[in-house]
Formats: C-alpha cells, sequence, structure tokens
C-alpha cells in the first residue's frame, strides 16, 4: 500500500453510534473523512441512520444456526488456506474457553471472527483491526488478528476498565499492539494494574474524548444568570455520579435562602434512591429528574443551564469515571462546570482557571463552589472563556482525530 492509498481499517463495536461513548462515534467518522476507509462490523442489529454516510458501510455479524454451519464450514476452509494462522487461533480459543465465564460466547465469538474473515476483511484488503475493549467484541477483534494476520488494536472505555475487569480482559488487551484511552488517569491504571510485570506491552496512547465543535456554538455575550439559577448534571444515574453529593450540596444552598432548579439528564440503578433523597431533603420541587434525552436536546439542555455540576467519586468495588463527556460539552457552550478532583478529571479542568474542582463526597465545599460561580461575575466571565479556548485547542475533533491518525501511523498500526 503506498502513502497515496486509503488506509483500510475495519473497526469491530457492540453497536454503532457507540452509545457509552459519543464522541467515539464522532472520532470514526471523521477518520473516514480524512482519507480512511473505514469498514464496521457490528455484533448488535440496530437502526444506523443517523451515521449519516458511514452507514453504507456497516454490517451486522449474525449468528443464526446456518451462520454456525457456515461457519464450521470457513474454519475448514482456513484451516487448508492458513494452517499455521488456523492452528494459532484455535490454541488461542482454548485458552480463553478456561479463563472466561462465558465459554459459549467465546465459541461464538471464534465462529463470528472467522467469517468476518473470510467475508470481510480479506475481499476487502483491510489492513488494520480496531475494536472496542468489550469482551465479545476484543474476542472476535483479536482471532479475526490472529486469522488473518493483522494487527489489532483497542479504545479502552472506563466501563472496561474499572467494571469488566478480569483475567480474560488481561489477556485480550496484551494481544493489542495499541490502545487508545481516554485519560492518562486511564493509561496509568492500565499500565499499573493490567500489565503490571508484563514484559511485553503495548502503545498506550490517552487522548480526551473529542468534542465536534460545529455542534457546539460559544455565545460569547456571556449571559449574567438569575435567581432561580438552572443547575445540570447529565449522566447515567450510578453512585459513581455523586449525585447525592449534589443534591445535598443544594439542601445548603437552599437553607442560604437561594432558589434554583436542578434537572437530572439520564437513567440508572440510582433513580428511585435519588428520587427519595430529594424529597426527604425537600428539594422535590426543584429537582427535575428528565430521563434519557437524544443527543441534539441534551446539548439544548446544557446551552440554557447557568452550571453543570457533578460530583464524582470512586465507588468501594472500584467503579469510577474518566472524564465524562457532558464536562467537556458544557465547557465547549460555554456552561461553567463544576466537579470533583477525581479519576482523569482535573486532566481537563484546571482549578479555578478552567472550572472548579472540589474533593469528592464534600457537600459543603461543593455549595460553596456553586454559589461562587453563581455570583462572582468576574471569575465566572474568566472561566467560560478559558474552558472554552482548553476545549478549541486541546479537545476539538478535529484536532483529537488528527492526533489519533499520527500515533498509530508513528506506532507503525496503519
Amino acid at each position: 500500500m503506498t502513502e497515496q492509498d486509503p488506509r483500510k481499517i475495519c473497526i469491530i463495536l457492540n453497536e454503532f453510534p457507540v452509545s457509552e461513548e459519543p464522541g467515539f462515534s464522532d472520532q470514526i467518522e471523521l477518520l473516514e473523512q480524512m482519507g480512511n476507509f473505514l469498514y464496521i462490523i457490528v455484533l448488535k442489529n440496530s437502526d444506523y441512520s443517523s451515521a449519516g454516510r458511514i452507514s453504507e458501510d456497516i454490517k451486522f455479524l449474525d449468528f443464526s444456526p446456518v451462520r454456525l454451519l457456515q461457519g464450521l464450514g470457513t474454519l475448514v476452509l482456513m484451516l487448508i488456506i492458513t494452517p499455521v494462522n488456523s492452528v494459532k487461533a484455535f490454541c488461542l480459543m482454548l485458552k480463553f474457553l478456561f479463563c472466561s465465564w462465558h465459554p459459549l460466547q467465546v465459541l461464538k465469538n471464534y465462529l463470528q471472527a472467522v467469517l468476518a474473515v473470510n467475508e470481510d476483511i480479506i475481499p476487502l484488503e483491510i489492513t488494520h483491526i480496531h475494536s472496542e475493549a468489550f469482551p465479545e467484541t476484543a474476542r472476535v477483534a483479536v482471532f479475526a488478528s490472529v486469522f488473518s494476520g493483522l494487527k489489532v488494536s483497542f479504545t479502552v472505555l472506563p466501563i472496561n476498565l474499572y467494571c469488566h475487569k478480569s483475567l480474560e480482559t488481561a489477556l485480550l488487551l496484551s494481544r493489542a499492539s495499541f490502545i487508545l484511552t481516554l485519560s492518562a488517569y486511564d493509561r496509568k491504571h492500565l499500565c499499573e494494574d493490567i500489565f503490571k510485570n508484563k514484559l511485553r506491552k503495548p502503545a498506550i496512547v490517552s487522548l480526551p474524548p473529542a468534542v465536534n465543535l460545529n455542534n457546539f456554538t460559544f455565545n460569547r455575550k456571556i449571559n449574567i444568570p438569575g435567581e432561580p439559577f438552572k443547575l445540570i448534571t447529565v449522566g447515567a444515574l450510578k453512585r459513581k455520579k455523586g449525585i447525592h453529593t449534589v443534591l445535598q450540596a443544594l439542601k445548603l444552598l437552599k437553607e442560604r435562602g437561594m432558589t434554583f432548579t436542578y434537572r437530572i439528564i439520564g437513567e440508572g440503578e440510582e433513580k428511585d434512591n435519588l428520587s427519595s433523597l430529594a424529597k426527604s431533603l425537600e428539594l422535590d420541587e426543584s429537582v427535575t429528574f428528565c430521563g434519557n434525552l437524544s443527543r441534539q436536546k441534551t446539548i439544548n439542555e446544557l446551552r440554557v443551564s447557568d452550571l453543570f455540576v457533578i460530583a464524582s467519586e470512586i465507588t468501594p468495588d472500584g467503579d469510577q469515571d474518566s472524564i465524562p463527556m457532558a464536562i467537556l460539552e458544557s465547557m465547549a457552550l460555554g456552561v461553567p462546570v463544576i466537579a470533583t478532583r477525581t479519576a482523569g478529571i482535573p486532566e481537563v479542568i484546571e482549578d479555578g482557571e478552567t472550572g472548579i474542582l472540589v474533593p469528592p463526597a464534600e457537600p459543603a465545599q461543593l455549595a460553596d463552589a456553586c454559589q461562587s460561580m453563581l455570583k462572582d461575575m468576574e471569575s465566572r466571565q474568566l472561566i467560560i472563556v478559558k474552558a472554552r479556548l482548553f476545549i478549541e485547542g486541546s479537545c476539538d475533533l478535529l484536532i483529537q482525530t488528527r492526533r489519533l491518525s499520527e500515533s498509530l501511523q508513528k506506532s507503525g498500526m496503519i
């Protein structure tokens, strides 16, 4: 392949667009616009209409009884064509069978991989395989890389690092020649946990989530907020988001005589507990649980808010955020952010410069920070401008995608 030829990358996903990380979907689409040929294989059939032009190159890798038979036949064919790679893939599959909690799923992914190689990767002359680090997609990607002899890389999301961690995860990631994380914090965790004492460690590059600034126009005429102040949080209703701490802080603000509305966008297992807490704190008239909204509706809600607040924390079982996308989107829109000093958040928020950081699980300090951001107009305006400049210089989708493409090329991955 010459330098003028487009790079041909097969991306294996659970679904597209990527619901767990919308910025990842944006990166995928822009990578194609920059001259790469992208072919996406998804394991879950879904509506691709929102994927735009790239939807033409998305294939659902179904697995019916007929496909099972086709997979077995293709295994025989691959054994004839590439006996060495086929034996390597078979031995690797046996290793995963013994360390996985889902052996039948391993067998399914093994057959899906050989079908993908025979039907798509070889005919399309794919040169590299990339995948999310979820167990199913990672297995298909690793098996496909062994069958085809191609290199494989992963994008590791927080849920892969802190919730789905297992011996199998370590084995899958150890096969990678390149790993992309969303923060330096996640990269450090990978190095110290997954790859600690490993003789071979893949190249690991950290890039914060990308923001498509075309969707986030910045109002240079900064509005002065007035009561009732409009506060907002966007995120899954999980313990790690610290919404219970936000509610406790709002109770303190109410006792200080401040009036406000607080809108929470998202769903999750903590909804009933949070609703009960809001009622017990006598905040139920000020708090609205909006549920899940479309991305555009979420952006519209952010745009009219006075303050984005999130009190992320590390839960006892280790669940935590990396860099919540909603923080970056709020900064891009000119909505000031108050967050906690946890995980990768300090990488994008410099305390007192591009936002305000407080310790986790400290409602009094959170309340003080909210009051300051809503009342101190001089500091507020400086923070809003500096936050937008940071996003433009460090998190713009075009810049981030170019960095990713350059990192892949320098590492020899594509």
